[in-house]
């Protein structure tokens, strides 16, 4: 039993997630910052979150779902980084969230 809690307590422990490839990428989000920005960065995630998104103000935007990361770093690998914003739409379905706090669709430049 404490061998389970010690291993959960390390998911949230900074500097655990391994380098990635989408980190640094700029996305587009489908809603704005309250500094007026719809820009974002790709940046480490924490815990149970592959990655999170962070405004140009230095606010936190959001975490990227664990199926737009695996799209995003298939994407990366195969046809290199990408050198405009990505643009991220939520689908309908998952605006029950705060907008942001989930990447649900991904659209190429």
């Amino acid at each position: 039993m404490t061998v389970h809690v010690n291993l959960q307590l390390d998911l949230f422990q900074e500097g655990t997630t391994p380098p990635n490839v989408l980190f640094g990428l700029h996305v587009e989000l489908p809603d704005l910052c309250c500094c007026g920005s719809r820009l974002a960065v790709i940046e480490a995630g924490r815990g149970p979150h592959h990655a999170g998104l962070r405004c140009a103000c230095g606010r936190h935007r959001g975490w990227v779902s664990g199926a737009s990361h695996k799209f995003l770093t298939e994407a990366v690998k195969r046809f290199g980084r990408f050198t405009e914003p990505t643009r991220i739409r939520a689908l309908q379905a998952r605006m029950t969230a705060p907008p942001g706090a989930d990447a649900a669709y991904i659209s190429a430049p």
